[in-house]
């Protein structure tokens, strides 16, 4: 007669638990482009790395989304890129469209290059605010020039000089805005960081 014996139940909470701490502080990061390759419908992709980065989108956009997988003091988890398409005179549909798509998304931190030119600032800032206040998302959208950005979930950036520069040289907030202030303090070093104004 066969030995009868209480089953064996192996449990890898443990595992999971020590190396949710190393998973959790790593957030996810939503950029929002526009690029011609795109026609009626918006692409999405979710990039983990720099091998999963499209290349059917324009340079610019695929450095966008390589300087967003450098992220600040730790790399993102993942970056969910929602591509719109730039010919469409229809900028009101698409930006509604987006925010619905990120409503069942999970991230943290959100920029959108195209959102001053778009004249979308103050959509993007009332919807971040009520993401935040209605429905506990605590998202951060980081957006240039948003004066009216008197929510902690949005970070108003609107630099376009910096220390020892007299004019604008060429870049302005939308393409500066995809820098980490982790990496500038890096590239500039810590007394310059500390000297240029504010």
């Amino acid at each position: 007669m066969a030995k009868l014996t209480s089953p064996s139940i192996s449990i890898t909470f443990i595992e999971k638990a020590a190396s949710l701490i190393e998973r959790g502080s790593r957030g996810i990061v939503a950029l929002v482009l526009r690029d011609a390759s795109v026609t009626e419908t918006p692409d999405t992709y979710t990039v983990r790395d720099v091998s999963d980065v499209p290349t059917s989108i324009s340079d610019a956009n695929q450095q966008y989304i390589k300087d967003a997988l450098k992220g600040y003091s730790k790399a993102p988890l993942k970056v969910l890129v929602y591509v719109m398409p730039t010919t469409s005179e229809k900028t009101g549909e698409l930006y509604t469209a987006m925010m619905k798509y990120f409503e069942t998304e999970t991230f943290q931190w959100m920029a959108i290059p195209t959102v001053e030119t778009d004249g979308k600032i103050e959509d993007i800032v009332s919807w971040v605010k009520s993401q935040r206040d209605n429905n506990n998302f605590m998202i951060k959208a980081v957006l240039p020039n948003a004066d009216s950005a008197d929510c902690e979930g949005i970070i108003n950036w609107t630099s376009k000089l910096y220390k020892d520069e007299t004019s604008d040289n060429g870049d302005n907030t939308v393409t500066i805005t995809r820098r980490p202030i982790q990496r500038s303090r890096e590239l500039r070093g810590l007394q310059e960081f500390l000297q240029a104004p504010m």
